[in-house]
This record gives C-alpha cells, structure tokens and sequence, in this order.
C-alpha cells in the first residue's frame, strides 16, 4: 500500500512516503518507526472503503488526518455485512499499533470466516503468489 521495504524480525523503518489517507499513524511520528502492523492498518482502510465507499478518515491536512486517526470514533460498515467483519476491520485500525491485531490474525479469521479448514484450499492461488517478485 505504501513504499514496501524488507526489514529484519523487529527492525522498524523511518521511511515517509505513500498515499496519507491509507498510511498508518505511526508514520508519522518522528521519534519512533514502523513496522508491518502498517501494512495492516492500509489493509483496514481499504475494507472499510470497500464496504463503506469512502474512506473512514478524510482530512485536508496531515495534521488534521493525524488528529482524526487519533480522536475520531471509527464508525460500524453498512448493516449487510458480518459482524466479524467489522470488528475484524475495528481490530485492524486501532490506532496504536500494540492494540492492532496481526497480518496472521487477519489471515486466519479470514480463512475461519471463508469456512477453510485449512490453507490447502488455497493452492489454486500458489501459482500467482510464486509470481511476486521481492527485489
């Protein structure tokens, strides 16, 4: 979603750069860095904007979008939707990245909700996964 950069187990990048509504808040914070929870945080925003279509913090500003992410009540996706689904997505943009659930936890409620058993269902999609090229 944003600049994407291989780091080490527990390295944290400093890097600002990506599209600021669907950056994660601790991007811009100066003292500390980031890590894949950011990744996380882009991919909450993109379902809720599937679901909602639009996007659930909008700001003219940095500084204004920063202070939205922080002080702003998520609100619920339509009705029609699952229940897990929104908390899955709540979960996704809690605002501190410790509160923030994991790309595993995504990933298996994901799999739970789709009614998987287990990821070998998902061999069809190995071929497209194989073509994804990380420099």
């Amino acid at each position: 979603m944003n600049v994407s950069k291989i780091l080490a187990s527990g390295d944290l990048a400093k890097t600002k750069a990506g599209s600021p509504l669907y950056t994660c808040p601790e991007v811009w914070n100066k003292e500390e860095g980031y890590n894949e929870k950011c990744d996380v945080w882009s991919l909450g925003i993109v379902a809720y904007e599937l679901c909602c279509l639009k996007v659930p913090y909008e700001a003219a500003t940095i500084e204004e979008l920063i202070r939205k992410q922080k002080t702003v009540r998520l609100k619920n996706i339509p009705m029609g939707y699952s229940a897990a689904l929104n908390e899955l997505i709540h979960e996704m943009l809690q605002y501190y990245p410790k509160r923030r659930v994991s790309a595993e936890k995504v990933k298996a409620t994901c799999l739970k909700n789709l009614k998987l058993e287990n990821e070998d269902l998902l061999v069809p999609l190995d071929p497209l996964i194989d073509t994804i090229v990380i420099p």
